[in-house]
């Protein structure tokens, strides 16, 4: 949340949290509670007003690369299927998410060609035609 909120400060616009881009395992802390969409929007200046988010949006166990690339799916269809022509879309992802992202879009290599292992954040822009 806190990169959407830096990158839209920047670019001027707003951010829409979706838990299907979440990054956030229950590892340690049995008392993880997790924002609920009020303290987002209180936290982050940048976060839209209007979006759903169920309270518990973060998951309870390891997935498995399949399984993260097919949540992605299926929580980005509603949005970019929505997407007025020539709108432009930055999905914002950490760990496995940002390589689930990747490979849902077909960008398995990096700039250089090699497979990519480990990126802390993807930033993935999405336009419409």
């Amino acid at each position: 949340m806190r990169t959407a909120n830096t990158i839209a400060a920047e670019l001027g616009v707003t951010f829409k949290p979706l838990a299907c881009l979440r990054n956030t395992l229950r590892q340690i802390d049995d008392n993880f509670q997790g924002a609920t969409k009020e303290e987002l929007i209180n936290k982050y200046e940048f976060v839209e007003k209007d979006f759903e988010l169920p309270l518990r949006w973060w998951g309870d166990k390891r997935e498995p690369l399949d399984e993260i690339i097919n949540r992605l799916k299926i929580g980005l269809e509603p949005v970019l299927s929505n997407l007025p022509k020539d709108v432009d879309v930055l999905l914002v992802g950490h760990g496995l998410t940002s390589i689930a992202c990747r490979h849902l879009f077909g960008v398995t290599k990096n700039e250089l060609g090699l497979e990519s292992v480990w990126l802390n954040v993807i930033l993935i822009g999405i336009r419409k035609r």
